[in-house]
């Protein structure tokens, strides 16, 4: 059933792209072998973030989309229009995990995890791929408060102790967090 790319892609666009009503949602595959080797420089240095393949890692990297339809994705199934009740259930089942360095302490559940913040519960998840963009997307779980925060990762622009991988960034980008869900 999912063995060949096609029918994943097919199943993937009728079950997802359609249903959550996604409107830029495509294959990285694609975008990728149309810009494939086009770095561009930007402050004289070069931008390599585009030469590398997110495909690659399939699911981890397989779709490219705008911050608009990842905030739709997860309003969608977080309210219940992609899995029937049973699904949905187990989806939200979680478990707390270690995971000391991350933003917020999580429950994981079945690919999905829930943070606590200020002002109430937020389910998503992050993403990313080494040289390229990190992601971190939280909606409630009635879909009335969202953020999608979404950075370059490329962490060898900056020399330490600068960088997207430092204490001090990873702050402020959990601030950015709860002033664009909770608003404060």
């Amino acid at each position: 059933m999912w063995r060949s790319p096609a029918r994943r892609s097919a199943l993937l666009v009728a079950g997802v792209v359609v249903a959550a009503g996604l409107a830029a949602a495509g294959s990285s595959a694609g975008a990728f072998a149309a810009r494939a080797g086009s770095g561009q420089r930007v402050s004289g240095s070069l931008d390599a973030t585009n030469l590398i393949n997110p495909s690659s890692a399939w699911t981890a990297g397989a779709m490219i989309s705008t911050v608009d339809d990842v905030a739709r994705f997860y309003r969608a199934l977080l309210t219940g229009r992609l899995l029937p009740p049973a699904q949905q259930r187990e989806l939200l089942t979680t478990i707390p995990v270690d995971d000391t360095g991350e933003l917020f302490a999580e429950h994981y559940g079945m690919g999905i995890y829930s943070v606590r913040l200020s002002c109430g519960t937020a389910w998503g998840h992050d993403g990313g791929y080494p040289g390229g963009f990190k992601t971190f997307a939280y909606t409630s779980p009635d879909g009335n408060r969202q953020a999608v925060i979404v950075y370059n990762d490329f962490k060898m622009s900056e020399p330490p102790p600068a960088g997207t991988g430092t204490p001090a960034f990873q702050r402020e980008v959990k601030k950015a967090t709860e002033i664009a869900f909770c608003g404060q």
